[in-house]
Formats: C-alpha cells, structure tokens, sequence
C-alpha cells in the first residue's frame, strides 16, 4: 500500500512539473515569434492571438521628449497594475519592432530602467500582461541630429 502512495504522488508531481515545464515551452515560443514580426500589430498578434491590449494610464514610460544620442537612449518603464507579470516594449519604426521584454516575478515591483537604440524618430509601446490581461501605453521619441553644433530635430 505504502508503495502505491509513494509511487502515485511521483507520478502526480512529475505530471505537475510537466504541466508547467509546457505551459513556459509555449509562452517562449509565443515570445520568440513576437521577435521575428515586422511590425507591432504582428508581434502582439504572435504574442497573443486573442487579446487587445487596453490603453491604461498606469503605465508610465520615462523617455527624453527629444534625443541628442540615439546609440543610448535612457527608457524608465513602470506598471502600477497589480500582478504585472510581463513588460514589452516595442518600437514602431524599427524591424523586428520588439526592443526587450522582461519577466516580472511575483511580489517585485514592475519598474524597469534601461537603454536602448533608435535610428529615427519613432512611438514607443509598452505592452504589460497583468493579471492575465495586455495593457498598453504609447509616447513619442524624437531623434536630434547633430548639424554644425546645433541640434536639428529630426520630424517623421
């Protein structure tokens, strides 16, 4: 009797760690094609066929209005939803449009700063994942080009 309790609950925790083991499988292969898309709608629709993401104003995306250094331009990316799991952020001029993506652990704060790379003036998206539903915020960035120590902004 005893073996077949040991043996049942092996079997049901290895089942279990399968279980999840596929569901991450299918979330990263879900992710890798929001990597190869040529544009943010294609990539939100490889990310997740069936929802919209909803335009939320508690999410805020800290970038300079207008930039002098499009090698590094400083993103701050934060969710105030509670049980954000996941934060993409994306570019609408650039190819592939996915930037980075970043998992958030249960129980950690969703503010994340980075840098990224722009070639032109461009709309950033952040998409987040909270609470199993996307939300999105969008906000512009301008690139300067430098032209005889001035700065001339480029208008797209």
């Amino acid at each position: 009797m005893l073996d077949k309790s040991r043996r049942f609950h092996v079997l049901f925790g290895l089942v279990t760690i399968a279980g999840g083991l596929l569901a991450k499988l299918s979330y990263a292969a879900a992710s890798r094609k929001a990597f190869e898309a040529n544009s943010t709608a294609e990539a939100l629709k490889n990310f997740s066929e069936k929802d919209v993401p909803e335009v939320s104003n508690r999410l805020l995306i800290g970038v300079p209005e207008i930039s002098a250094e499009p090698d590094r331009i400083a993103v701050h990316l934060r969710s105030e939803l509670p049980g954000t799991d996941m934060m993409l952020l994306m570019s609408a001029n650039t190819v592939p449009p996915v930037l980075a993506q970043f998992t958030i652990p249960i129980g950690t704060e969703a503010d994340i700063s980075t840098q990224v790379k722009l070639k032109d003036t461009t709309t950033l998206q952040l998409v987040v994942r909270a609470g199993g539903k996307l939300y999105t915020a969008q906000k512009e960035v301008k690139i300067a080009v430098p032209l005889d120590n001035k700065l001339l902004t480029e208008y797209s």
